[in-house]
């Protein structure tokens, strides 16, 4: 009797067919994944840009707005007459997103996520001179991941994806 070595091309390639059907399941989940985690990133960015635009103001530091990296064309923003390092922050090094933050004199903080693939924004938020925050979700955006949380009284209170 013939010894056999090494496997049949049948079996190869069931071995190959369990391997993607295992990937086609999990694949679509890492990338939501990963969507999720930009998103979140923006979301943290958000909220640290909020708090040292309202320290800014309470230290009674001067109007303006701030340039985000690399800026879209066409849209607001870019020259900015408010550095980031007023604010106590650095220039984000980021891919995905800009950021723009208008602190006026006397009127709301604007704060903007911009997605760098359509120069739209996405997220953003608006804090009053009373201190109430109203959030953006998916400005200028087709993405139903991002949603708005509303309070009890309805009115918007943060983004969730």
């Amino acid at each position: 009797m013939k010894k056999r070595l090494g496997f049949t091309l049948v079996e190869v390639l069931v071995v190959v067919i369990i391997i993607a059907v295992l990937a086609a399941l999990v694949v679509p989940r890492m990338i939501s994944q990963t969507r999720k985690a930009e998103l979140a990133e923006a979301l943290q960015m958000i909220g640290a840009l909020k708090r040292a635009a309202q320290k800014h103001i309470d230290l009674g530091g001067a109007p303006g707005d701030t340039p985000y990296a690399n800026g879209c064309a066409g849209w607001q923003g870019g020259g900015g007459s408010l550095s980031w390092s007023a604010l106590g922050l650095r220039v984000p090094d980021n891919s995905k997103w800009h950021y723009w933050v208008n602190v006026p004199g006397d009127a709301t903080i604007s704060i903007e996520a911009v997605s760098v693939a359509t120069c739209k924004p996405y997220i953003g938020l608006d804090v009053s001179v009373a201190g109430i925050t109203t959030w953006k979700c998916n400005v200028g955006g087709t993405d139903t991941e991002i949603r708005a949380l509303t309070g009890p009284s309805g009115n918007t209170i943060g983004c969730t994806y």
